[in-house]
């Protein structure tokens, strides 16, 4: 029940706090390359970006086109998007870029990846509790 109460209670702070803090754009050249072939590959992915929350957070932000974005091709690209950016090469473009040194958290508990429907504003937020990837929905009321 704790674990339940405290993954609860992660994704919420996480939710609260990507929707109340302003964030930038980080600009990876290699990062919009890996983008652009997500988004060819899966059509219902309009783009894909590096977002920065307080020098603490890093979002990547995926809008989708369609409601119709499956199960199956979230968790592809989910999956994916984890391996790239957990690479040493990215980890460390994304350092050089924020000249940040809570380069730590911000990529590994701070890091999460995020995934936008564009008429019903539903979206999935993947983050890291303990080490684990955990998957939690939002749908606004």
């Amino acid at each position: 029940m704790n674990k339940v109460m405290t993954w609860c209670l992660t994704a919420l702070a996480l939710l609260l706090l990507a929707a109340c803090t302003q964030s930038s754009n980080l600009n990876i050249p290699e990062a919009n390359s890996f983008f652009e072939k997500i988004s060819e590959n899966y059509g219902d992915i309009a783009n894909g970006q590096i977002q920065q929350f307080d020098n603490v957070y890093i979002t990547v932000h995926y809008t989708l086109s369609s409601d119709d974005f499956s199960v199956q091709e979230r968790e592809e690209v989910f999956e994916q998007t984890r391996n790239f950016f957990e690479s040493e090469n990215i980890k460390e473009q994304i350092v050089n870029k924020i000249g940040s040194e809570y380069d730590k958290s911000m990529l590994n508990e701070g890091f999460t990846i995020r995934f936008q429907k564009p008429q019903s504003k539903t979206y999935w937020v993947y983050f890291q509790d303990s080490g684990e990837w955990t998957l939690t929905e939002y749908k606004p009321e």
